[in-house]
């Protein structure tokens, strides 16, 4: 007995057609060799498995009965097939919005609405594309921005595995989305952080131009003015005063670690710097806090792993500024100042704020972020209280 032919399945045949002839011009032919499943996404279901590892050129080119009569693929599949082939055609939204023969397939007479453009405040990884994460690569490529580590352009490190502050872009823009997500090491939180910065640098140059003789230095936010403060000091005879450095130095970089670390560490580098009492020992902050002084200098050293990857060239900067002040009889309060944001935010080894002895010996003092983060625990209470 002859099949029976729905209006369904005209459709879907219409709508396959005429998919066809619009992919087959020429200015689609860049696409037609990727597979279908480049244009699947994570979040997508009831996908066509046995067309997926075709190219988009053999499928138009496949009959339409043969592509019904394939094992395993019904109305919904040929639905999907249908949408996949639309998103060849469009690939400026996130999701291009989904055909009137897809709806009447899955028995919705409505029409889906078209999926919101991927922003910051809902990132949804499974929204992603092989197109929109090629798009993504190439504007860092284009801006050159391989040697950047993620650390340095990352909307905030608590987001961040710290096992990849330091990984450059170059890491992930010659690896496909889904040579990305089958990783061993990326799990679903990794994959989801590593997207999202990709995805707002690629929101931030992608209306910037290219010019040979200017470039674009990206970069945290509070580095700009802290740099154009510590030039302004080079041009000028007089010396900063306490007010100034707290202001112009100490404040901006509490703000990122705040960003970075938590209000925990903020808290704690407040307090070694005495920005709004006389400056806490170590030793007082861990019986204030009832916990070791292992911990507290856990948790300080954050803030100069923080600096570390957020602003590296910070080291070199306060340390010719500190040579400088001490050679020309600066205010002692604004020194001793000066003296404690360079050891807590670029220490030195051996450092007064981090004695090697105390930490050889109490075994709870790791550097693994798993103890900084029951340093944190441990702590948090006691310190909201205060």
């Amino acid at each position: 007995m002859a099949k029976s032919i729905s209006a369904e399945d005209y459709r879907l045949r219409n709508g396959f057609e005429a998919l066809r002839r619009q992919l087959l011009d020429e200015r689609f032919a860049d696409r037609l060799d990727r597979s279908l499943s480049y244009w699947a996404l994570a979040a997508d279901r009831r996908l066509p498995l046995a067309l997926l590892d075709y190219s988009v050129r053999e499928l138009l080119h496949m009959p339409f009965e043969r592509l019904s009569a394939t094992a395993g693929v019904g109305r919904k599949k040929l639905g999907s097939l249908i949408m996949l082939l639309q998103r060849v055609t469009d690939d400026t939204v996130p999701l291009p919005p989904v055909e009137v023969m897809l709806a009447a397939a899955a028995g919705n007479d409505a029409i889906p609405a078209a999926a919101p453009p991927v922003v910051a405040a809902d990132f949804d990884p499974a929204l992603v594309s092989e197109t929109m994460w090629e798009q993504w690569c190439e504007s860092v490529k284009r801006h050159d921005l391989k040697r950047e580590r993620l650390g340095r352009l990352a909307p905030s490190l608590l987001d961040l595995p710290t096992v990849i502050w330091n990984t450059p872009l170059s890491e992930y823009v010659s690896r496909s989305l889904r040579e990305i997500r089958k990783r061993r090491t990326h799990g679903e939180k990794r994959v989801r952080v590593v997207l999202e910065l990709f995805s707002s640098i690629h929101r931030l140059l992608a209306s910037v131009g290219t010019h040979h003789r200017l470039s674009i230095r990206l970069m945290p936010r509070f580095i700009s003015p802290v740099e154009d403060w510590l030039s302004e000091l080079a041009q000028r005879d007089t010396l900063p005063d306490e007010q100034e450095i707290r202001q112009s130095l100490a404040l901006p970089l509490l703000n990122q670690i705040a960003i970075d670390g938590g209000p925990i560490v903020q808290k704690l580098a407040e307090g070694r710097l005495g920005i709004e009492s006389s400056p806490q020992s170590v030793r007082l902050q861990a019986r204030k806090l009832n916990v070791t002084r292992a911990r507290v200098y856990q948790l300080l050293e954050t803030c100069s792993k923080i600096m570390d990857v957020r602003w590296p060239e910070g080291r070199v900067a306060l340390s010719y500024y500190s040579e400088r002040f001490h050679l020309s009889g600066m205010e002692p309060r604004a020194l001793q100042l000066f003296d404690l944001i360079r050891d807590l935010f670029y220490p030195f080894r051996p450092s007064i704020l981090y004695p090697p002895v105390e930490l050889a010996t109490d075994e709870s003092a790791s550097d693994s972020t798993g103890e900084v983060d029951a340093a944190i625990q441990d702590v948090a209470a006691h310190v909201e209280a205060e």
